[in-house]
Formats: structure tokens, C-alpha cells, sequence
């Protein structure tokens, strides 16, 4: 048994999508606040690529302070997560570098990574 990898693209041209169906895009802006599924915590938007990828970034729980912890929403596929890098660190204390991420996540050239896929719950948007 093999296992196809396709793109986000041709998955959501397949109707393929992590939850029951497609949802549709929550508009965000830089220097909002999103909480997301029913978590104390909120995140902070950080980086945005057009209405299809959003990164996101709050306090990492248990860390020093400052310490950020991210999330990667791909509304494309439905799904959200860190990406598919070895120990799925990025570089994340700077706008510019989430910027970055989201550009290359939307140019399909790093994919939020399928082990970690949760699904979008997006609550409340300020």
C-alpha cells in the first residue's frame, strides 16, 4: 500500500478536506487577536497571505517568558498546525518572519504538517 502526497490545492479541488466540509475564511489582520476552540489563551495574528493562510503565535506554556509557540491556518485545506519542518521550529519572533512562513506556506513550498493537522475552530476575533 502506497500513500499519495498531493497538494492543498488539488485536495481541496477533491473536496478533500480535514473536517466534514470546506470552511470558509474568517478574515484576519495583523495585530488581531483570534481564540481559537474553547482555550483560555488567545493568539495573536502575525502573519497573513492573502484569505488562505494565517500565522498565529502566543506565549508557549511552560517556557520562559517570550518564549512563542505558533500555528499555521490553511483555510485551503482546512486545517491548522505547525509545518513540516524537522522539529517544526520556525522562527517566529519577528512579524517579517511570519510573513515569511505564511507567503511560503501559501506558495505551497512548506504544508502545515499532516501529523499535527487540528481542525479550525475559530471562536472570536478582535
Amino acid at each position: 500500500m502506497t500513500t499519495d502526497t498531493i497538494t492543498n490545492v488539488e485536495r481541496s479541488a477533491q473536496g478533500r478536506y480535514y473536517q466534514a466540509e470546506p470552511l470558509p475564511p474568517v478574515a484576519m489582520a495583523v495585530g488581531q487577536r483570534v481564540r481559537l476552540d474553547a482555550e483560555r489563551q488567545w493568539w495573536s495574528v502575525r502573519g497573513v497571505a492573502g484569505e488562505v493562510v494565517v500565522v498565529l503565535t502566543r506565549q508557549a506554556p511552560f517556557q520562559r517568558r517570550g518564549a512563542l509557540e505558533y500555528t499555521v491556518i490553511d483555510w485551503r485545506s482546512g486545517v491548522r498546525g505547525p509545518v513540516n519542518v524537522i522539529g517544526q521550529g520556525w522562527g517566529v519572533d519577528t512579524n517579517e518572519q511570519c510573513q515569511e512562513l505564511a507567503d511560503l506556506v501559501r506558495d505551497e513550498r512548506w504544508l502545515v504538517s499532516m501529523r499535527n493537522w487540528l481542525p479550525i475552530d475559530v471562536t472570536d476575533v478582535r
